[in-house]
C-alpha cells in the first residue's frame, strides 16, 4: 500500500513520474518557490491510481493539481489521465502532463483527454524553478480546495 502524510490545511502536489531525477529536481524548484512539504510522489500510474482510491474511501483532501508524466511503466500518463477524467469524483482535480515527449499528437491527445496543461520537460533546472513558479501562481494561489466538491465516491480500477 502507498502511503502519503496529508496535512489537512494545506493544499498538495501529486506528481506521478518513474524517472526519481525529473521528480527530486520539481520537489526542489516547488521549495524554493514557496511549496514546501506541499509535493507527494509516486512512481507510476497504477501507483497513482491506488493512491487516489485511497484518499477516496478515508475521505481526504484530493490534491490540488496531479503532475503527469506520459511515458511510465504499468500503467501511461493517457490511461491515468482517461480514469481519472471519467470518475466523477475525481475528473475536477487540474492535470498537467509534465514530459520529455514534445510530439503533436502526444500534446493533442493529452488535451482530448482533459490534460489542463502539458509541459515538455526542460533540459536546466532555472527552466524547471521558472516552470514551479507558474504552476504555484496559477494551480495552487488561485484555487481552492477539491475535496469540498467530493461528491461521488465509487472508484474502479480496470488494470
Amino acid at each position: 500500500m502507498i502511503s502519503v502524510n496529508y496535512n489537512q490545511n494545506e493544499p498538495y502536489i501529486l506528481m506521478a513520474d518513474d524517472d526519481e531525477d525529473d521528480t527530486l529536481f520539481m520537489i526542489a524548484a516547488f521549495k524554493a518557490v514557496g511549496l514546501i512539504g506541499a509535493t507527494k510522489r509516486v512512481n507510476n500510474g497504477v501507483e497513482l491510481i491506488v493512491l487516489l482510491k485511497d484518499i477516496i474511501s478515508h475521505n481526504l483532501i484530493l490534491p490540488a493539481l496531479i503532475i503527469l508524466d506520459l511515458n511510465m511503466p504499468q500503467k501511461n500518463g493517457k490511461d491515468v489521465l482517461k480514469i481519472i477524467k471519467s470518475n466523477n469524483g475525481l475528473k475536477q482535480i487540474p492535470i498537467i502532463i509534465y514530459s520529455t515527449s514534445d510530439t503533436k499528437s502526444d500534446i493533442l491527445e493529452s488535451y482530448k483527454l482533459g490534460c489542463n496543461g502539458y509541459i515538455v520537460k526542460p533540459s536546466n533546472y532555472s527552466e524547471i524553478e521558472v516552470i514551479a513558479g507558474k504552476i504555484k501562481k496559477f494551480f495552487i494561489d488561485t484555487t481552492s480546495n477539491t475535496a469540498e466538491n467530493l461528491s461521488e465516491k465509487t472508484f474502479t480500477l480496470d488494470l
